[in-house]
């Protein structure tokens, strides 16, 4: 599948899941005012509808607000229904039900193998690399009606934090989409997490717990792992709990 392009007032045709949309990237103008509750008024980014085309569906956005985050600005579009597609940069990484307003928890629940079918199924619109995800978790809260499903890039036998978070509801429908880092390990050889299993992990963080709680470390339950990388180079963020209090080290690689 080719990647996403976006051009000021063009709707390239690429493939049958391919967006084509108006939109400039956050370039990290100094000139955007952004409010204190995170509102950003961005006048770089042109306010013109735009042209979706899913298979067969055209479906017409237009530009409602900006956001500040982390990675720049977060720009949401809706859609005739009043649904928010978000983009990051010019990349759609988000999606958001404004038509479910309720749980679904009268429907009958259509199941975990229909949901995570369901779910990437949905992944295909905002990924170039739904065949290197892999189902990391999968949550049921009945209460609301919803599956909550998350996959990711594993590189060896540890999953990366390039990952996609789907909600389904019981009767099928989406609620919404997150795709985190999407492409940021293609290049990346599994050799960086060569050697390295969930008993190497555990082992090394109860050893930091030792020496933070002398006589304690053995307590430390793990409840998660995940390589990130920052501007030192890559490294393994371990979570847990001891004692009821949540706990994270850092296992650092070698590149």
């Amino acid at each position: 599948m080719k990647k996403n392009i976006f051009k000021i007032g063009i709707a390239s045709f690429l493939s049958a899941t391919v967006l084509a949309i108006s939109v400039v990237a956050a370039t990290g103008n100094l000139n955007i005012f952004v409010s204190e509750d995170g509102f950003a008024e961005r006048e770089d980014l042109a306010e013109v509808s735009a042209v979706q085309f899913f298979s067969d569906e055209k479906i017409q956005l237009n530009y409602d607000v900006s956001r500040s985050v982390k990675e720049g600005f977060a720009d949401i579009y809706k859609d005739e229904k009043g649904n928010d597609y978000i983009y990051k940069n010019g990349k759609l990484t988000g999606f958001y039900s404004n038509e479910i307003k309720m749980p679904a928890t009268d429907a009958t629940p259509i199941g975990k193998e229909s949901s995570i079918k369901i779910a990437k199924d949905w992944l295909e619109r905002f990924s170039d690399h739904v065949e290197d995800y892999e189902m990391q978790s999968f949550d049921e809260k009945e209460n609301y009606g919803q599956y909550y499903i998350t996959f990711a890039r594993k590189l060896g036998e540890i999953f990366t934090d390039e990952q996609a978070v789907v909600s389904v509801m019981y009767d099928g429908g989406i609620k919404s989409v997150a795709v985190y880092n999407d492409g940021k390990y293609d290049s990346v050889s599994e050799s960086v997490v060569e050697g390295i299993t969930e008993d190497v992990l555990k082992s090394y963080a109860v050893s930091e717990m030792e020496i933070i709680y002398p006589d304690k470390g053995d307590a430390f339950e793990m409840t998660d792992y995940c390589l990130e990388q920052d501007a030192a180079g890559y490294y393994i963020s371990i979570c847990g709990n001891m004692d009821n209090m949540f706990q994270s080290v850092r296992y650092e690689l070698e590149e």
